[in-house]
């Protein structure tokens, strides 16, 4: 190919192109992977500094293990690095209308335990509110009220 030079200089520079292509997808991957990772545990932090009341439950344990939440893992051991304000609203709401749930617990004749859940409010709102009602007093609860 001593005829065509221009050829061989196309096709090097195509195969320095790919080449170089690869390097950088593998880095950016690598660098990518460090982020989310980082993001991830970010977020948790955040959640948690937001969430702590010592004087109630771990908000933000039962918001990550709220199944709209953990369906967002990429895997089991990897948090999610982002949660939609949609998402961690509709989790909160159910975790506090879970909170006014009257439970009642009786032994049956036959020796087997019966659990009964029961909400006491006619729509949504009402049940939120005997779920803030159920809560301790807190600044969490202060800031959801």
């Amino acid at each position: 190919m001593e005829n065509y030079p221009i050829i061989e200089l196309v096709i090097s520079l195509i195969l320095v192109h790919f080449l170089f292509s690869l390097v950088i997808s593998g880095i950016q991957e690598l660098a990518t992977g460090i982020i989310i990772k980082s993001r991830s545990s970010f977020l948790k932090r955040a959640i948690e500094n937001i969430l702590n009341d010592p004087q109630n439950k771990n908000w933000s344990e039962l918001i990550y293990n709220h199944p709209l939440v953990s369906k967002l893992k990429r895997k089991a051991s990897l948090n999610p690095s982002y949660i939609s304000s949609e998402t961690f609203s509709t989790c909160l709401i159910d975790i506090i209308i879970n909170e006014g749930k009257q439970v009642e617990i009786k032994p049956t004749k036959s020796g087997e335990i019966k659990c009964k859940e029961e909400l006491l409010g006619k729509n949504p709102k009402e049940n939120f509110t005997n779920g803030l009602k159920a809560i301790n007093n807190s600044d969490v609860k202060f800031l959801l009220e």
